[in-house]
């Protein structure tokens, strides 16, 4: 299993879009939290999973989708770093 780290930028990003959406609804702000988490928590369990980024086409920088939203990720055999939500 990987370690998954955030960067700064990542859990900003998360937090501000969460508190956008809870201006709706919090519900979905949460759902929104949980359905990122679980798209990050597989990254653990599989550092290379999601496409290429096809800006980049670095093997190692991985993009995973939750929530309609793509979350980037530079990963290798023992960890992965969550760098943009």
């Amino acid at each position: 299993m990987a370690e998954v780290r955030w960067t700064l930028q990542a859990t900003d990003d998360l937090d501000s879009t969460a508190q956008f959406i809870s201006k709706d609804s919090p519900q979905y702000a949460r759902l929104f939290v949980s359905d990122v988490f679980q798209a990050v928590e597989r990254l653990s369990e599989f550092p290379k999973s999601g496409r290429i980024v096809p800006e980049l086409n670095d093997p190692v920088v991985r993009e995973v989708t939750a929530a309609s939203r793509s979350t980037s990720s530079r990963g290798g055999r023992s960890s992965a770093l969550c760098a943009q939500i």
